[in-house]
């Protein structure tokens, strides 16, 4: 349970989730943000993410919620997420998503969360074709349709052990969006062959991909 940080506190129930108001802003109990619907959505998408990798929720909450910053427009849904990796801790949660409502409650809160809650399992930097990949996991079947249809139409050389090492993202936009596709297509190939729990141990792994 959250704990005020104020006295005069008003706590309220929506949908099951408890709720903490507090100078125009919604507290649940990881996150934060105007948006109670958001909120909701994120604490939801912890819960999936982490029964999906490990089998049961996280242990605990995080020692800080993540304040989530909403920007509504006719684009396409993004979003970003900031952490700090240190000591073996993760904190300093940040998220910020774009787009349609609808798309952002469906495919960028679960694909943002899910960041997290890996680097909550990992504790240390991946491979951002690794990263992304597993995070579009977590999309609409709509989304991961259309990701299986672009690595279709690429070339599998654009695979290389350059690629499967680097742990930014490419320069080119154009690039990032393979990046997406490739990345998400080789997780599927992956986990048609073994567990999400082997899965999330090879990304625990910190030697180099043709090692492991």
């Amino acid at each position: 349970m959250l704990k005020s940080r104020s006295s005069g506190r008003k706590i309220t129930t929506i949908g099951g989730a408890y709720l903490v108001l507090l100078s125009n802003s919604l507290f649940a109990q990881n996150f934060m943000g105007s948006d109670a619907e958001l909120a909701q959505t994120a604490e939801r998408a912890r819960e999936d993410s982490a029964r999906f990798w490990t089998g049961h929720p996280l242990p605990g909450n995080w020692s800080a919620p993540c304040p989530i910053t909403w920007r509504a427009n006719t684009g396409p849904g993004c979003g970003s997420t900031r952490f700090q990796f240190a000591n073996g801790e993760v904190f300093g949660w940040t998220m910020a998503v774009s787009g349609d409502r609808p798309e952002v409650l469906k495919n960028v809160i679960p694909h943002e969360v899910d960041h997290m809650v890996r680097a909550s399992l990992v504790r240390h930097p991946i491979e951002r074709w690794l990263d992304e990949g597993c995070a579009s996991l977590m999309e609409s079947e709509t989304s991961r349709d259309r990701l299986r249809s672009q690595a279709l139409n690429l070339p599998c050389e654009r695979i290389t052990l350059k690629w499967l090492n680097a742990k930014h993202y490419p320069q080119q936009c154009s690039q990032v969006s393979e990046m997406y596709a490739l990345g998400f297509s080789l997780v599927e190939f992956l986990l048609d062959r073994d567990s999400p729990q082997q899965l999330l141990a090879f990304s625990r792994q910190t030697s180099s991909i043709e090692r492991r």
